[in-house]
């Protein structure tokens, strides 16, 4: 079938729109399309007209106003329920969509919210709880997603020749190597002050058995997850830490021999990321530092990136990420809930808000952690699973990317973390599509 482009006729053009009408039109519906504000340019073309006047020849959505300011509202969007689907700025006008879409997607992309002031937890981090998609209940639904194939289905009743991509639902795991090792290549004053801290919790012969190598270090469980990944034929992802040792990062120093030969054993199978460190996400003047040792150990100058503990703050964690060379950003997600935080599965460039243009930076959102389900949530095992198959089931129907994360020190079997190699095992399945 021959390829249709397709005008979008606004009176007034915007980044804000050129951005959103990219990703709704072009990244998640295929489509090729052209924003004109002269309707002498639209020709015989289809079109699709946003814009206050309704043209009857056209497919109208009324705009309502937000993709043609600068700066951030104080309030939130209006909101309704459409057929068991939350619409944002829903309207009453005539129009061929009960909902400015553009406005709506864009809201939830930027992570609008997110620039207003707000009350952080004690890591600085905005929090699932206090997003509008949580308190009317939508976050654990790809709502932007679902709208785009609203407004498909509804374009198709104007305009029946029109072709749409088909997107092909994924599932890729993730893993944080917060710790590569419990008492392994840590050096000798670390080790030290381990040691003495473990004989007082009684711990004392377990650290000196894994240091031996009389027994297996109990955070080694990577032959499990190589053959686990791999069985399942699972698209997967490591990232690995190289920041300074600090209160929220204890991870193996990145001269460590030990460290390094696990480091390489992974990229040498897997694809691999950096795990930029705690104190980066306050601080982007450590990136930069942290990517040259993962160079230095690897050979291989890291592009894509996750923040530890999720800190991540618009815009100023998306800026130093792109001043740094990564061109894909992992962390977009809540720790505390599942669910997709700018109510999307896939990858989508990152709109600076602030200085009101589209970067390069490619947001990936993840919608499940391990952390998140067994310490914020406190489910079972058997719950864990219910909303693991419950959030990739939502991404079907759109042909999403079902994205998780996990720890080496979830899947030891210990510490409470006990029959949780079957969530795992359930999530690859999951990907490997014979669940």
């Amino acid at each position: 079938m021959e390829r249709v482009d397709i005008k979008l006729y606004t009176a007034v053009s915007s980044p804000r729109l050129e951005y959103v009408a990219g990703v709704v039109l072009r990244d998640l519906l295929g489509l090729s399309f052209q924003v004109v504000t002269d309707r002498r340019k639209i020709g015989n073309s289809p079109f699709l007209n946003y814009s206050a006047e309704r043209l009857p020849e056209a497919f109208n959505v009324k705009p309502e106003g937000i993709l043609s300011e600068t700066g951030i509202r104080a309030d939130d969007p209006p909101a309704a329920s459409d057929g068991g689907l939350m619409l944002l700025f829903p309207s009453d006008s005539p129009s061929d969509l009960p909902f400015d879409i553009f406005a709506a997607s864009f809201w939830m992309l930027t992570r609008y919210e997110e620039y207003r002031k707000f009350g952080p937890d004690r890591h600085g981090r905005f929090m699932a709880e206090d997003s509008l998609a949580f308190r009317l209940g939508f976050l654990r639904i790809p709502v932007v997603e679902l709208w785009a194939r609203r407004l498909a289905l509804a374009l198709l009743k104007k305009i029946p020749f029109l072709a749409f991509r088909r997107n092909r639902f994924r599932s890729v795991v993730t893993f944080d190597i917060d710790q590569a090792y419990a008492y392994r290549g840590k050096g000798v004053l670390r080790g030290a002050a381990g040691f003495m801290s473990d004989l007082v919790k009684g711990a004392g012969m377990e650290r000196l058995r894994s240091l031996s190598g009389t027994d297996r270090d109990p955070y080694d469980v990577y032959d499990y997850i190589f053959e686990a990944v791999d069985n399942a034929g699972a698209e997967a992802l490591f990232f690995l830490p190289f920041g300074s040792w600090s209160e929220y990062d204890r991870n193996n120093p990145a001269g460590s021999k030990i460290y390094g030969e696990l480091v390489r054993r992974i990229t040498s199978r897997y694809n691999a990321g950096i795990h930029f460190s705690y104190n980066s996400g306050h601080d982007g003047s450590l990136m930069k530092k942290e990517r040259e040792r993962f160079a230095r150990v690897t050979g291989i100058v890291p592009s894509v990136s996750r923040q530890h503990y999720l800190v991540l703050r618009f815009p100023d964690t998306c800026r130093w990420l792109h001043a740094n060379g990564i061109k894909t950003d992992y962390t977009l997600g809540y720790p505390s809930r599942p669910g997709f935080r700018a109510g999307i599965s896939v990858p989508f460039r990152f709109y600076d808000l602030v200085a009101e243009k589209e970067t390069a930076l490619v947001m990936s959102p993840f919608a499940i952690m391990d952390v998140t389900l067994k310490d914020y949530m406190k489910l079972d095992v058997q719950k864990a699973k219910s909303v693991i198959t419950e959030t990739a089931d939502s991404l079907v129907v759109t042909g999403g990317v079902f994205l998780s994360i996990w720890h080496n020190s979830s899947l030891t079997e210990r510490n409470g973390w006990e029959g949780w190699r079957e969530v795992f095992e359930h999530t690859l399945l999951i990907g490997s599509g014979n669940d």
